[in-house]
């Protein structure tokens, strides 16, 4: 079990700086805190729970990178529902991986 969740970290890490490097000249609505690292938004459309913020993992890579990544995942809906609740609230994330919906 926790085997699966280091694998889903490392993934979401590694995804997350990928997208970065892709998305470092667009403009965004990522915010960047005191230390100077910027936080950006990602919305999965899986199921899964977030990564806690005291994780020794991410911790290292915000450091390394400069950026920290605050997930979101199915919680009860189907993929299409949750993108189409994202687009009715106008809020979007910096990132959306909106799986079969897409």
């Amino acid at each position: 079990m926790k085997v699966k969740l280091w694998r889903r970290a490392f993934a979401a890490s590694m995804s997350a700086v990928m997208l970065l490097g892709l998305t470092a000249c667009g403009g965004s609505n990522s915010t960047e805190s005191s230390d100077g690292i910027k936080t950006f938004t990602m919305f999965t459309a899986m199921p899964g729970s977030e990564i806690n913020d005291d994780n020794d993992v991410m911790n290292i890579i915000a450091e390394k990178t400069g950026a920290k990544l605050k997930e979101t995942w199915l919680t009860g809906q189907t993929d299409a529902e949750a993108i189409g609740t994202i687009i009715a609230g106008g809020e979007y994330p910096d990132f959306i991986n909106g799986g079969d919906a897409m």
